[in-house]
């Protein structure tokens, strides 16, 4: 099992609201998006980045799932989302 498994079942299966799958793909992206920033970042630069967010770091991952899923599905827009 990887840390992306192990995180995600810990959040969804388990109810932790202090993880943060940081190599996230999607994650990354909306990471990218609410910086304006030019690159995605990294799984290290993305765990440092949801720090701000403890405890609730699980939190802060579904609403950028949601936010960058309805971005990719064209239903808000990327400053809807903010």
């Amino acid at each position: 099992m990887g840390k992306w498994t192990a995180e995600t079942f810990l959040m969804f299966c388990e109810g932790r609201g202090d993880v943060f799958p940081g190599g996230d793909v999607a994650l990354q992206e909306a990471m990218r998006w609410a910086d304006r920033a030019e690159a995605r970042p990294n799984e290290k630069q993305a765990y440092a980045r949801a720090e701000i967010w403890r405890p609730h770091r699980a939190v802060a991952a579904h609403l950028l799932w949601g936010w960058y899923g309805g971005v990719r599905r064209g239903e808000i827009t990327l400053d809807e989302g903010l």
